[in-house]
């Protein structure tokens, strides 16, 4: 089974909790993303760019993200699994997340390390006729 691999340097964030609330210049109010989540999807687009030369995928895939988190604080794994298939798909690695090319995200988990904060990405292409098997059942 073929398998790609990246490694992200940065304390992974989730892209759900951090939502900030700002004045627009007509005086709404509106929900952006954190300055703190805007920094690490910075950090994230910068290193990917040019780890993957080939067309977005669109194949089916297992995502499997090992979140390296540099600190304690409670997370939850689907928040930062949803911030990372965004990041793939706007870094063109994934055609989309949908349901027909991500099939799984199987083995991810969320560990700490305050020294080498990162996550590290497999992406993991599903044999078609096994894929194909399972539909039957």
């Amino acid at each position: 089974m073929k398998t790609l691999h990246f490694t992200i340097k940065g304390n992974p964030r989730p892209k759900k909790n951090n939502m900030s609330f700002i004045k627009t210049k007509s005086g709404k109010t509106a929900l952006v993303q954190s300055a703190t989540y805007q920094a690490y999807k910075e950090l994230f687009l910068l290193q990917i760019k040019n780890k993957y030369k080939g067309q977005p995928i669109s194949e089916a895939v297992n995502i499997k993200t090992l979140y390296y988190r540099g600190d304690n604080r409670k997370t939850d794994l689907v928040n930062l699994q949803n911030g990372t298939l965004d990041l793939l798909v706007e870094s063109r690695i994934l055609e989309d997340d949908n349901y027909n090319i991500v099939r799984s995200t199987d083995g991810s988990r969320v560990y700490i390390d305050k020294q080498d904060p990162r996550v590290e990405i497999y992406i993991e292409f599903l044999n078609s006729d096994n894929e194909k098997e399972e539909e039957k059942q």
